[in-house]
């Protein structure tokens, strides 16, 4: 969402405009002549020569702060980071962090050799109308060993007065764009692509700021193309346990088979928006059924920290879903996230903490809802049922976020049954 609204939007529009006549329009293009690129093999997920690249969006206004734990982190004047980037120009009223309204991209080295980045191209929707190719924006730089250079709007060398990283207005829309921007990286001669498949720097596909209803646009650091990240502790069969949308601290699970109980440690700055960051415990349903837990315990990191059951269509961090999920201190929401990279829905919001009993079903494409006392007799949440297509199968099971990045909440559960 712009702070600068609408010269800067007519800005990127100009460029990418210009880009197209010179046949930018790839994401390879502009290679500076004489140069040899070569695409190298396939590295691990997420990095490049050696770097692990994290992708985020830094937007920081009076108007629409930032929630708790979503702005990056680290961020400027960070130790051992190099900070290619400055606020925009000319802007002010945005407290310590300045005006931010960007994507950013952090390469961490953990080798322990220097690595130089000869140069950086990003193309969000350059396909598209309205879309852009920011090309080399940052110039050549190095990434000492064990430090990171972030960048995002407004580098040192290439200030020119408006803001030059909003990438979730390439283009403004509020009707999600499936296509993930992409990040390529030339070090050494060889050049890394890497796609943004959880739409952090486009910010799910849509420009927040400027749909209804307004959100900021913030997202913590999240490694590139994370879907899902195994947890550290053992999973029991026949369930699959794992990290989705990359939150900060990893989670973890444990099960004792003897009480029937789960403990579930998870980070993430929510269940909810255009993409989610938790830790989920799930087993495929192909069909009809329900996911049952009681959720007996809850840390509170958060009014809005969030544990429960859901049914989900991927492991990807703007997947479709339909949850409920209790908080320390906002109730019991049955909510759902109809599109891939839609924003999320609440659909009904009862009174409630821990302990809560929860349950949700499917049947066909309808979804309810219930609550009950003893987990005997359930009663059916009003405002709850929704008929939507989530698809065939199904990722059925338990859902944790801390909705406080950086902090780790603990959930237990037991009585859970999928089926």
């Amino acid at each position: 969402m712009p702070i600068l609204t609408c010269a800067r939007k007519q800005l990127s529009v100009l460029a990418t405009a210009a880009l197209a006549l010179t046949g930018a329009a790839t994401l390879g293009a502009a290679t500076p002549a004489g140069a040899s690129v070569h695409h190298g093999p396939a590295a691990a997920p997420g990095t490049a020569s050696g770097l692990v690249v994290n992708v985020g969006y830094a937007e920081d206004k009076p108007s629409l702060p930032p929630p708790a734990g979503t702005f990056p982190s680290p961020w400027s004047g960070a130790s051992n980071t190099t900070f290619l980037g400055g606020p925009i120009p000319g802007s002010t009223g945005c407290g310590t962090l300045k005006c931010w309204d960007a994507g950013a991209i952090m390469l961490k080295n953990p080798t322990s050799s220097p690595v130089t980045v000869s140069r950086v191209v990003v193309n969000v929707h350059g396909s598209i109308s309205g879309g852009k190719i920011y090309n080399n924006l940052w110039g050549s730089f190095t990434v000492q060993p064990g430090k990171s250079v972030i960048l995002t709007e407004n580098p040192p060398h290439a200030n020119d007065n408006f803001n030059d990283f909003d990438t979730s207005g390439n283009p403004s829309t509020c009707t999600p764009i499936t296509v993930a921007p992409r990040v390529k990286l030339v070090i050494g001669g060889v050049a890394t692509t890497l796609t943004d498949s959880t739409h952090v720097l486009d910010t799910g596909g849509v420009d927040p700021g400027s749909c209804s209803p307004t959100r900021n646009e913030s997202i913590q650091w999240r490694r590139i193309g994370t879907l899902a990240s195994p947890a550290a502790s053992s999973c029991p069969t026949p369930w699959t346990c794992a990290d989705i949308g990359g939150p900060i601290p990893p989670g973890s699970q444990s099960f004792n088979p003897k009480t029937g109980k789960w403990t579930i440690n998870a980070g993430g700055a929510d269940i909810s928006g255009f993409a989610d960051q938790f830790h989920f415990v799930w087993q495929n349903l192909p069909g009809d059924g329900s996911v049952t837990a009681h959720v007996l315990t809850q840390t509170n990191t958060s009014p809005g920290a969030k544990a429960g059951v859901m049914l989900r269509a991927t492991t990807a961090a703007g997947s479709p879903n339909y949850a409920l999920l209790v908080s320390p201190g906002e109730g019991i929401k049955a909510q759902v996230r109809k599109t891939l990279n839609g924003d999320t829905q609440k659909l009904a919001n009862p009174a409630g903490t821990a302990p809560a009993w929860l349950r949700i079903t499917r049947s066909g494409s309808t979804y309810t809802a219930y609550t009950s006392a003893n987990g005997t007799t359930w009663t059916l949440i009003p405002g709850s049922a929704i008929t939507i297509n989530l698809g065939t199968s199904m990722l059925a099971g338990l859902a944790v976020t801390s909705h406080n990045s950086g902090l780790l909440g603990t959930v237990t559960m037991n009585r859970v049954k999928v089926g």
